[in-house]
C-alpha cells in the first residue's frame, strides 16, 4: 500500500514544504532527496534549488505535530556534519554547525512559547577529532608594551583570520573533486575559485591520484583510519595548516559528546553519563521507563 494510501502528505521539495496546510495535515513524508540531504555548503542556490533547509524542516514539523493534544516526540539530526568530518573538510563542518544552529533557535523559540516542551541537544558520536590550534613554528611577531618591555606570545595564539578563510569557501572538497571530473587542471581551477587556497599542479595530481583498484590514495599516514572512496581527507591535511586545523583520523572518535538541555526535567542532564541513560532521562519527562539496554 503506498503512503498516500496510508493518509501521508508527500512533499518533494521546498516550496511544496513550505505551502503545506499543518491545519490540513496530519502525517506527512518529505522525500527531498534519492539518499541523504546535500551538504549545507553544497546547497547553494548557485548549485541546486528546491531542497530545504534543516531549520525549515524543523519548523513544518512542530507546526504539525503541536496539535497532537497528548504531546509528541520529535527528533531533527543534522547528519552531514558527519559526512564531512570523515573528509576532514572544516569549512563545511562550519557551515553544518551554522545551519543545526538555525535549526535549534526555531526549536528554543518554540519551547520558550510552549514551556511544558523539554528540547535536548546532543550528538551520537565525534568524527575526525578535529583541532583548532596553532603552529608553534609561526608565533606572531613580538609586540612592545606601554612599560617599554617587549612581549612575544609563545603560547595560545592563532591567526585571526582562520574563520574568514572558511567562511570563503564555497563548496565542500568532493564537490570540488567531482565537478573537476579527475581532471587535474580543471581541479586546480575549482579549489582556487572555490576556496582562499592555491595549489600547485603537481599537487593536484597527487590529490586526484587513485592506486591500481581505483582508489584513492586517502591519507598516508594513518591511512587505515580512513576512507579511501574520495580526496577530501587529503585535501584536509594539506589545507590544514594554512587554517590552524589539525585532524586526528577520518573515522568516529570515543571522545566524548556534549548534551544540553533547556525546560522540564533539563536538571536530569547533568554529569558523565553513558548514552543509553539519555533516552531514558527524555523517557521520565513523560512519566515513562524504557526497558534497560543490553
Amino acid at each position: 500500500m503506498s503512503a498516500k494510501n496510508k493518509g501521508y502528505s508527500i512533499v518533494v521539495n521546498e516550496k511544496e514544504l513550505l505551502t503545506l496546510d499543518a491545519g490540513k495535515t496530519e502525517k506527512v513524508l518529505g522525500l527531498f532527496a534519492t539518499s541523504d540531504f546535500p551538504s549545507a555548503i553544497d546547497r547553494q542556490p548557485q548549485y541546486l534549488t528546491g531542497v530545504p533547509t534543516l531549520p525549515q524542516v524543523t519548523a513544518k514539523g512542530l507546526e504539525i505535530l503541536k496539535k497532537n493534544p497528548q504531546g509528541f516526540f520529535l527528533m531533527v539530526e543534522g547528519g552531514q556534519v558527519d559526512y564531512v568530518e570523515h573528509g576532514n573538510d572544516v569549512a563545511s563542518v562550519l557551515q553544518e554547525m551554522l545551519e543545526l544552529d538555525q535549526a535549534i533557535g526555531v526549536a528554543m523559540a518554540f519551547a520558550e512559547a510552549n514551556p511544558d516542551t523539554l528540547l535536548v541537544v546532543t550528538a551520537d558520536h565525534d568524527t575526525g577529532g578535529l583541532a583548532i590550534a596553532y603552529s608553534s613554528h609561526q608565533p606572531p611577531p613580538a609586540v612592545k608594551l606601554s612599560n617599554g618591555e617587549t612581549w612575544q606570545t609563545k603560547y595560545n595564539f592563532g591567526e585571526r583570520g582562520i574563520f574568514e578563510k572558511m567562511a570563503k569557501q564555497k563548496k565542500s572538497f568532493l564537490k570540488m573533486a567531482i565537478d573537476s571530473k579527475g581532471n587535474p587542471a580543471a581541479f586546480k581551477k575549482e579549489v582556487e575559485e572555490n576556496s582562499a587556497f592555491t595549489i600547485t599542479n603537481e599537487q593536484a595530481a597527487d590529490l586526484l591520484a587513485r592506486d591500481s583498484k581505483g582508489a584513492f590514495q586517502a591519507t598516508k599516514d594513518y591511512g587505515e583510519f580512513y576512507g579511501r572512496s574520495n580526496p577530501s581527507p587529503l585535501m584536509g591535511r594539506l589545507f590544514g595548516k594554512e587554517m590552524n586545523t589539525a585532524w586526528a583520523v577520518g573515522t568516529h572518535t570515543h571522545t566524548p559528546v556534549m548534551i544540553f538541555g533547556k525546560g522540564p526535567g533539563a536538571e536530569r542532564f547533568r554529569g558523565l553519563v553513558d548514552n543509553t541513560w539519555v533516552p531514558q532521562i527524555i523517557a521520565q519527562g513523560w512519566g515513562a521507563v524504557l526497558p534497560a539496554a543490553k
